[in-house]
Order: C-alpha cells, then sequence, then structure tokens
C-alpha cells in the first residue's frame, strides 16, 4: 500500500544508500587529491570506502531467520562499523599531510577568494 509522500520516514536499510552515496562521493574527492598519492593515500581510501559499501550489502543480504544469519549479519555490520572508522583515521592522516591550498576559491580561515 501506498504512503503518502508527508508521512514517508527515513527506511530501516537506508544505510545501503548512505553507503553507496559515502562511496561515490570518497571518489569525487580522492580525484582531487594529488597525483603522487593515487597508489598509496588515495587508493587506500577509496578501499575503505569500497569496503563499507561491500559489508552493508552483504548484511542487507541476508534474511535473518536463526540465530546463525542474524550472527552474520551482525558481523557483516560491525565490519562496516570498523572500515568506517578505520576511513576516517585515513581521512585524518590526509588531512595532517595535505598543503593548505585553496579549494573551490574559499580559504582554510573561510574567507573567499576573488
Amino acid at each position: 500500500m501506498s504512503v503518502p509522500k508527508h508521512r514517508r520516514d527515513t527506511a530501516p536499510a537506508e544505510f545501503v544508500r548512505t553507503a553507496a552515496q559515502l562511496e561515490a562521493f570518497t571518489g569525487k574527492v580522492c580525484t582531487r587529491l594529488p597525483k603522487r598519492w593515487a597508489f598509496t593515500r588515495t587508493r587506500y581510501i577509496t578501499d575503505c570506502a569500497n569496503s563499507i559499501l561491500d559489508h552493508v550489502v552483504r548484511a542487507n543480504a541476508i534474511w535473518a531467520t536463526t540465530s546463525e544469519e542474524v550472527a552474520q549479519r551482525m558481523e557483516h555490520l560491525t565490519e562496516a562499523y570498523a572500515a568506517c572508522y578505520t576511513l576516517l583515521r585515513k581521512i585524518d592522516m590526509i588531512e595532517e599531510d595535505m598543503p593548505v591550498r585553496v579549494l573551490d576559491g574559499v580559504n582554510p580561515d573561510g574567507t573567499v577568494v576573488k
């Protein structure tokens, strides 16, 4: 049965769509990093984002009817959660190593470049 648009809420499995958006955004941002990092840092970051998406898709594919299937699903969700923290650490490392530069016409202090 259809639900009116104003009564719709976030679906419980919205995490799959969010993980796909995260992977796409990560790939887009990584293209702006220096080319000399392509086979090291950039690849590690995109691998983490891919791992997150892989694990949430695998977890969502398991229709849990037994306790073993519930455990498998939770294991995949835990792996995705851990990959999120790994991705966060790798992004922090890039932020520390990246030279400060103007991106999209905005200085690091928030002022606009003309």
